[in-house]
């Protein structure tokens, strides 16, 4: 993604507020279960927050790269312990395909 692109879902996810979905990291750090559950809530979102809690023991640097290759999506934002994750429903996108060759 461009930087224009993240700038444009930072500010969605701005606007979106409360109702963004949040999920938390914590003492067990990101481990497979913890990445079936992100995978599923970014497939049905695409846009969602993830928060490292303190007793995580893995560095926040290293948790965004577990994140991204794990989930295969993108950190498009980080406040503090809070990262913004993005992520293309690939459901979505064949449901797009589908209506384009219809018309």
């Amino acid at each position: 993604l461009s930087q224009k692109e993240k700038k444009e879902l930072r500010g969605h996810a701005h606007r979106l507020g409360k109702s963004i979905a949040l999920h938390h990291v914590g003492k067990w750090g990101v481990t497979p279960n913890s990445l079936k559950c992100l995978g599923d809530a970014l497939e049905k979102n695409e846009l969602m927050k993830v928060r490292v809690l303190d007793n995580c023991p893995t560095h926040i640097s290293q948790v965004m790269l577990d994140l991204e290759h794990g989930l295969e999506a993108q950190v498009v934002g980080k406040i503090g312990h809070v990262l913004l994750l993005y992520r293309p429903s690939l459901r979505k996108a064949e449901m797009d395909e589908k209506k384009q060759k219809v018309e």
